[in-house]
């Protein structure tokens, strides 16, 4: 009787492991289907998306989702029950020629938590076969009643933009993986080895300053932009090669895509005149965000060529010890910007742009579309704009650079009278020869007054917006006149109505392609 009893006892153990394995773990590999053939069968566990089945390719076994004109979407499964502050980490294989086929995240009705992916980190194998992976972490004051669930699933197009009628590409998808993990605790010690030769900062905060970046980036989430309201610093302490140094640290970044995983952006600033390496303002990010070594080799391109940008590098982060894999590093809009270039003291420059934010945050708010003149009603203003102004010497510089910088706006005639014309051709042909729209944007755009020439230079950064965004988006500059073009990207077009602009540009295109 004894033994029967154990048994029993551990046979409701073995069952009870399976059964909460089941509810954190979700797996299909397309090899089976209901009877009624509607849906795939792995493991029990069904998923949306049966009658797309295919034995023409698969990555592993007989068969996979086979995705075409007449099948838009393929393997789906409902993630219920969501648990405040989990992290929901998603997979699958992908086989295509043309780069089609998207793995997703979604919520109906709620557009902050869709997130989708087409390209691998790691490329193809020897039979075409490309794993898709990215994960989520889900606020930690989870709502459920508006976010009751999640669901998984693939599709031919992206679902943020139309469905093209034309589109008669096929794709294949195989090994859906779905796996969720309970939220990261504030005080974890991961010592774990991070797998590279990176140098390792470590960031240390206070619980309640931890709550409440917490609760600004679950705001964020909902909100669908990072607002002003979710960037207020807080204090901690940065340790690096046995040196803690004091620091304020926010939020960092516009779009959700900074916070939406598990490696959050942030900005940090040094305290009590002490810099890091040489930097007193910086920010840390995952390398994703900016299209991971692309976006570092811009900058390196950028200081053989004198061209400004912001140091930028690779560091692995931890945050009250837990262990956030590797980490971009970029530097500030500060004056040890300027002398690493070996430029003189001046002021830095930009368009104020929350006026583009508060738009924005609107019209998801209230599901509008709203077009307002955001950038016609933009002001011009300085980067730390408190020493700016009550510094005589750069107050007066500021009121220079403010005006030549609105003809830049205006897009008004011979520009060589307010830019450094060869400062900017170089620039602009680099961004063109690499595809790097996103620099290109209004409210991405920095500039330097440099006092020695009083022209305006421009500060190129931020060139890519995500991973494998240059590869399939239109070409920068493709020959639009001025004339014709939305108000924002007047001042950028304009110059080409310039000869001396024109041809200098095209002078470094040729020698940059």
């Amino acid at each position: 009787m004894r033994l029967l009893g154990f048994i029993i006892i551990s046979s409701i153990m073995v069952f009870s492991a399976c059964k909460q394995q089941n509810r954190s773990h979700y797996f299909c590999d397309a090899e089976n289907l209901t009877k009624d053939k509607s849906k795939f069968l792995t493991g029990g566990i069904e998923f949306g998306g049966g009658s797309g089945i295919s034995s023409l390719e698969s990555y592993k076994g007989k068969y996979s989702c086979l995705l075409d004109e007449n099948q838009k979407y393929g393997m789906e499964k409902k993630i219920e029950n969501l648990i405040p502050g989990e992290i929901i980490t998603v997979s699958v294989y992908k086989k295509t020629k043309n780069d089609q086929g998207y793995l997703v995240i979604s919520a109906e009705n709620q557009k902050s938590f869709l997130r989708r992916e087409r390209f691998s980190f790691s490329g193809k194998d020897k039979n075409g076969w490309e794993k898709i992976t990215f994960g989520i972490q889900l606020p930690k004051n989870l709502n459920k009643n508006k976010l009751p669930y999640l669901t998984v699933y693939v599709s031919l197009f992206d679902p943020v933009h139309s469905l093209s009628s034309e589109n008669k590409e096929q794709v294949f998808f195989d090994n859906l993986r779905i796996e969720r993990q309970e939220q990261i605790k504030d005080t974890v010690i991961n010592s774990s080895s991070n797998g590279t030769n990176l140098k390792e900062l470590n960031i240390q905060l206070g619980d309640l300053d931890y709550k409440r970046l917490s609760e600004m980036r679950d705001s964020a989430i909902y909100q669908g932009v990072i607002s002003k309201e979710c960037k207020k610093f807080l204090n901690g302490f940065l340790s690096y090669n046995n040196k803690t140094l004091p620091i304020k640290i926010r939020l960092k970044g516009d779009w959700i895509d900074h916070v939406v995983g598990k490696k959050w952006s942030f900005r940090i600033k040094v305290k009590q005149g002490q810099t890091f390496n040489g930097l007193k303002e910086f920010s840390v990010q995952s390398p994703e965000t900016r299209d991971f070594l692309n976006e570092w080799m811009f900058h390196k391109i950028c200081e053989k060529e004198d061209i400004l940008t912001t140091r930028y590098n690779f560091y692995t982060l931890k945050i009250n010890g837990y262990n956030l894999g590797v980490y971009a590093l970029e530097e500030h809009f500060t004056k040890h910007l300027l002398e690493a270039k070996e430029r003189r003291e001046g002021p830095i420059l930009k368009f104020n742009e929350e006026g583009f934010w508060e738009c924005n945050r609107y019209n998801k708010a209230n599901n509008e579309g709203a077009k307002k003149p955001v950038y016609e009603s933009s002001t011009i203003m300085p980067f730390k704009p408190k020493k700016t102004l009550q510094t005589e010497r750069l107050k007066n510089q500021f009121l220079i650079a403010q005006n030549l910088m609105l003809k830049y706006k205006l897009g008004e005639p011979n520009p060589n009278q307010y830019l450094d014309i060869n400062s900017f051709a170089k620039a602009y042909a680099l961004m063109s020869s690499l595809n790097t729209k996103h620099s290109f944007i209004w409210h991405n755009q920095r500039f330097y007054y440099n006092p020695i020439i009083s022209r305006i230079e421009l500060i190129v950064f931020d060139c890519f917006e995500g991973s494998g965004e240059s590869t399939y988006r239109e070409h920068v500059l493709y020959g639009t006149e001025s004339w014709n073009v939305k108000p924002e990207f007047y001042c950028i077009m304009s110059v080409f109505d310039d000869l001396v602009f024109k041809k200098k540009y095209i002078f470094y295109l040729k020698f940059y392609c």
